[in-house]
């Protein structure tokens, strides 16, 4: 048998004495687009990265658009 004190919960919802005085969270936006931008520069950085040290393990020729673009990712992400 249940306690009168007790507050019967429905399902999926929280007691209302569990809710007052809480804090209701929004939901989940986006990432903000400056750092969304940077991530995605990261993971380009390390895929050129990766072609060129394939490249030149392998001794092939490596395309001059890959290290002109690899130092562009360089300036942009470390700022130098």
């Amino acid at each position: 048998m249940e306690n009168s004190a007790e507050v019967k919960e429905e399902k999926g919802k929280l007691p209302l004495q569990n809710v007052v005085g809480s804090a209701v969270k929004p939901p989940l936006g986006v990432c903000p687009k400056d750092i969304w931008e940077r991530n995605n520069r990261v993971d380009r950085l390390h895929e050129v990265r990766g072609a060129i040290v394939r490249y030149y393990d392998a001794g092939l020729k490596i395309n001059i658009e890959w290290i002109e673009e690899y130092n562009e990712l360089i300036e942009s992400v470390c700022g130098g």
